[in-house]
């Protein structure tokens, strides 16, 4: 019999960093189920119904349109039915499968968290779901050691997973550079979502330093790729400090877009202060670019200061006008650095990497299962 495996998600589609790598997951997911003859459901939340892409999925999603309460049902009728393994997307998802665990105490839970999801204290709901997990993955140290503050997650249950490089990036930057396709030029580069909690991300820092750096750097231009409702007190705050004139604001771009800007820039810069590791950054640094990140949260497991570039303190604005003028007025350096990146991205957060650490976890629990069953167990 094969073994089936329920996966909860958000959703895949759109755009954003968790989405990014929930599409990343699956498609290593799949490749896992094919090979060890598993089934998969996956149930997502803001997907349209039947959701797919071919470079993903075997089969179309169980798509819930952002209706929660549909989504709950679809979830629960799901976990109804036998299974050995159940992965959770996102912490809010994980109190859906309490019940489960009572109809099916041998099947074992994976929960995936990421970074700020888990640094406050969750409502007892979500941190009793999150307790229960069989396995808990961490994308840095730094969330890993939150899980445990926080949450009260056994050390134990912990798994650092580092979040890979898309490789359907990595194929699209390959083709891209195989054509010499013309980049767009700019110094400074930055690609977040433009929300009212924008300010975490730093750009406004960026913004308000670039009054400064251009008496240093004549040339800076700051290029902003993103969308959202805080685009427009950004656009406010460029025009007070009279850089209006330096700073671009893209809106959001194609894949291929996003491209020309990455090669184009001289400098990747996102001061945050709540990162909690930053897809960007490698997408940067797989292109050959030095990175400029706030020395918080899982951002320096990411960025080596002074190796692939230069960490600086949130709110600190000498510290980064100094560290991007450095970057920008030495060549050298800064090409030294973008190297070190890409090998760094290449190695580390390869893709491959990530799916021979999701395929010795899920051999792991799917096993177990199978040995508790035979032995009438149904504790680690």
């Amino acid at each position: 019999m094969s073994d089936r495996i329920i996966v909860l998600l958000p959703g895949l589609a759109a755009h954003g960093g968790i989405q990014r790598f929930n599409r990343t997951f699956c498609k290593a997911l799949t490749a896992y189920a094919k090979q060890r003859h598993a089934d998969i459901e996956v149930i997502t939340l803001h997907d349209p119904p039947g959701w797919y892409d071919e470079r993903y999925l075997r089969q179309p999603v169980t798509g819930c349109n952002g209706r929660p309460w549909q989504f709950v049902r679809r979830a629960l009728a799901a976990l109804a039915q036998p299974h050995q393994l159940v992965i959770v997307g996102h912490v809010d998802l994980g109190p859906l499968v309490v019940p489960a665990q009572l109809l099916y105490p041998r099947a074992r839970v994976l929960t995936l968290t990421y970074g700020i999801d888990v640094w406050r204290r969750l409502a007892w709901h979500k941190r009793v779901a999150l307790q229960r997990a069989t396995r808990v993955w961490a994308i840095s140290n730094y969330t890993a050691t939150r899980l445990g503050a926080e949450q009260q997650v056994a050390q134990q249950a912990i798994e650092i997973v580092p979040i890979p490089v898309d490789p359907d990036f990595v194929a699209q930057l390959a083709a891209w550079q195989a054509v010499h396709q013309q980049p767009i030029r700019t110094r400074l580069l930055s690609v977040a979502r433009l929300q009212s909690v924008a300010e975490r991300k730093g750009i406004d820092a960026v913004i308000t330093a670039l009054s400064e750096l251009r008496l240093k750097v004549p040339d800076v231009t700051y290029t902003i790729i993103g969308d959202g409702n805080d685009r427009p007190r950004l656009e406010q705050l460029a025009r007070q400090h009279d850089v209006a004139d330096i700073v671009t604001f893209t809106g959001r771009v194609t894949d291929e877009q996003l491209l020309t800007y990455l090669n184009g820039t001289d400098v990747f810069v996102l001061p945050s202060r709540t990162e909690g590791f930053g897809i960007v950054f490698i997408e940067a640094m797989a292109c050959g670019k030095a990175v400029v990140a706030g020395a918080h949260g899982g951002s320096p497991e990411v960025v080596e200061d002074g190796v692939t570039g230069r960490l600086v303190p949130h709110g600190d604005q000498q510290a980064l006008i100094t560290a991007l003028s450095d970057l920008l007025l030495d060549d050298a350096r800064r090409s030294a650095m973008g190297n070190r990146g890409r090998m760094r991205a290449a190695g580390v957060y390869s893709y491959q990497q990530f799916s021979l650490r999701l395929a010795q976890t899920l051999d792991a629990l799917l096993e177990h299962n199978h040995i508790t069953q035979g032995r009438g167990k149904v504790r680690l």
